[in-house]
């Protein structure tokens, strides 16, 4: 099968195109910026207006391209209907997020809600995965964060369940949608059934790692009130209280995991962390 994915240079998108590539896939994508060490792949950045010509002989177009840009909500909610309308009749899977609700406050979570909306509309296939435990993406950061960081703050004391998939089975996932895709099923939560809390996931980390650390409970009340203080004078900080206010509603799951519809039997936490 001849594959096309956006973002193909992204964390994401890499892994998946070895994965398929392993698989026998014919597999190419675009980069928003040059690569000399991949001068075959075409150039394409949101915003602009796709070529149909940009997909090649693609089968399957995976829409994983994102601009994280504060501000490009309205830039990634018009670029994946631009390029969902000129790859055509395509077979098309847009990789939404487990962020993406109809109530979301947050620039990613909005416009990944709107995008999966219009994907839905056209027929195509949309994939939600959750926090992906790997070396790179947001949870790559977060690794070196716990891993070097003497004391943890812990939100309401860490009680909030997280959506975790490992990035194997992400790949496994995308394969079986691609190859052999269930009937009838156009939407699909992609994180384990049984998820830990955010306390669980840390100290798993630490455990793992070997790093000591000090976790501290902060309440949701006292973290808000820190940073609206922060941001009136425009202290620079690592987070917002946009940011907080979307985190909070990001732990409010409203989605049913169906991973095992596609993965049997998903990795363990230890085993996500062991492959990290």
């Amino acid at each position: 099968m001849r594959i096309f994915i956006t973002g193909i240079r992204g964390f994401l998108g890499s892994s998946l195109e070895r994965a398929l590539l392993r698989a026998g896939h014919l597999v190419t994508g675009s980069a928003s910026s040059p690569d000399p060490t991949r001068p075959e792949l075409p150039v394409f950045r949101l915003g602009e207006i796709p070529d149909p010509k940009l997909f090649g002989e693609a089968d399957v177009l995976v829409h994983g391209a994102h601009d994280f840009t504060p501000g490009a909500q309205q830039r990634n909610i018009e670029s994946a209907r631009q390029l969902c309308f000129a790859a055509g009749p395509r077979r098309q899977i847009f990789v939404s997020s487990f962020s993406a609700r109809p109530d979301a406050t947050g620039e990613y979570g909005i416009a990944k809600y709107r995008i999966e909306q219009f994907f839905l509309e056209q027929g195509h296939t949309i994939v939600r995965p959750g926090l992906v435990v790997g070396t790179g993406g947001l949870f790559g950061r977060q690794l070196r964060f716990l891993t070097a960081s003497p004391v943890i703050p812990l939100l309401d004391n860490g009680r909030s369940p997280v959506p975790v998939l490992a990035l194997a089975d992400y790949c496994q996932a995308l394969r079986v949608l691609l190859s052999s895709p269930p009937p009838g099923e156009h939407a699909f939560n992609l994180f384990n059934p049984a998820m830990p809390t955010m306390r669980e996931l840390v100290e798993a980390v630490l455990r793992s790692s070997g790093h000591r650390a000090l976790l501290l409970p902060v309440s949701y009340r006292l973290a808000w009130t820190a940073l609206s203080l922060a941001e009136r004078l425009r202290l620079p900080l690592p987070a917002t209280t946009a940011g907080l206010e979307a985190g909070r509603l990001d732990r409010q799951c409203i989605h049913r995991s169906n991973l095992q519809i596609l993965v049997p039997q998903p990795a363990t936490l230890q085993e996500m962390l062991q492959a990290a």
